[in-house]
């Protein structure tokens, strides 16, 4: 049998709620960013944003640790330490930059749970990609 990470779902008049709130998603990857995709049954995605999130972190450490010795240098140099620190702002950035995309795209896989459409070849045959998708009417 197909396990899923999903383990109690309830239903709603729209059909089938994800296992989270999409607020509930967008704060579990504020705090780790991917961990709120894996909630909403999305784990390629979730391990995308933890590995910009964890390169982003690292590099911040290795600009932090260059521009603590560029500082303790004797003679110092201003210019390296001025540059050292733009480095430092820049990683600082797209760390908080990866951390707040992982929430908002977190909240949208919760908002988006249960939409059904699919890219596929166009009906024609031409080349390109078609997105299809069903609106269920009536009751």
């Amino acid at each position: 049998p197909v396990s899923s990470s999903v383990q109690a779902l309830d239903t709603d008049s729209a059909g089938v709620s994800p296992p989270v709130s999409p607020m509930g998603a967008f704060f579990r990857s504020l705090v780790l960013p991917g961990w709120g995709q894996v909630s909403v049954d999305q784990p390629g995605r979730g391990a995308f944003y933890f590995a910009m999130e964890a390169g982003s972190l690292w590099m911040l450490l290795k600009t932090n640790s260059k521009l603590n010795a560029a500082r303790s240098a004797d003679p110092m140099d201003e210019e390296l330490v001025a540059l050292r620190e733009d480095q430092f702002e820049d990683w600082a950035t797209l760390a908080v930059f990866w951390a707040l995309f992982a929430g908002v795209d977190a909240w949208v896989s919760a908002q988006l749970w249960d939409f059904t459409g699919e890219v596929v070849p166009p009906p024609d045959g031409s080349p390109g990609a078609a997105f299809r998708y069903s609106i269920p009417v009536g009751p």
